[in-house]
């Protein structure tokens, strides 16, 4: 009697369709969101980018407005003290520009501030250049009232030199006088006549 072995399967299942799906779609998602973190991250360079040429030009034209504010305060010297209120306001606003640059800061509110700093300092420049030819003409007229009373001075002292000069010189003449004086006796004639003599015996009077 034959008897029949009972048949063992020995071959591996396979992975379904769907798993395969799944994995080709997470693989996918993967890949897009990598592209996708790329880009973004490119923009964001960029725009870091951008946003540290904004500061720079920023910082340059701050740097640049104040070197010829100073420059201005240098120019008109003891001048510019009394416009020190002006100035202090224009360098604490200096001060806060330059720390919004050196940390979080908005292009557009630095811009404004900038802006109104520029406006600032170019009054500070009219108020400067009024306070000079104020200063230009009150100099001027001092120096025109020193010359005339430098004038008057001289022309007083000259009158003074020539009164004296004429007092020496009526002194000197009265003296003269007296030197070439002579004495002459005098005879009454009667009826108030006077008539010069020189015989001692006829002599009224010297």
């Amino acid at each position: 009697m034959n008897e029949q072995a009972p048949t063992i399967s020995s071959g591996r299942s396979k992975p379904g369709k769907g798993m395969i799906a799944i994995l080709i779609i997470l693989a996918l998602a993967i890949a897009g969101l990598l592209i996708w973190i790329f880009s973004i991250k490119s923009d964001m360079d960029v725009l870091l980018t951008e946003k540290e040429t904004q500061r720079v030009e920023l910082q340059s034209e701050l740097d640049s407005l104040m070197y010829e504010h100073e420059m201005i305060k240098t120019e008109y010297g003891t001048l510019s003290d009394s416009l020190y209120l002006k100035d202090s306001i224009i360098q604490e606003n200096a001060r806060e520009i330059s720390k919004l640059l050196d940390t979080q800061w908005e292009y557009y509110k630095v811009k404004r501030k900038l802006d109104l700093l520029q406006r600032v300092s170019q009054g500070y420049v009219r108020q400067m250049d009024s306070l000079y030819t104020v200063n230009k003409v009150l100099t001027e007229e001092n120096i025109e009232i020193r010359q005339d009373l430098q004038e008057v001075q001289t022309e007083n002292e000259m009158i003074t030199r020539d009164k004296e000069e004429l007092n020496e010189k009526v002194e000197q003449a009265s003296i003269l006088q007296i030197y070439n004086m002579t004495a002459a006796g005098v005879r009454d004639r009667g009826s108030g006549k006077e008539k010069e003599t020189d015989k001692a015996s006829r002599v009224d009077k010297i």
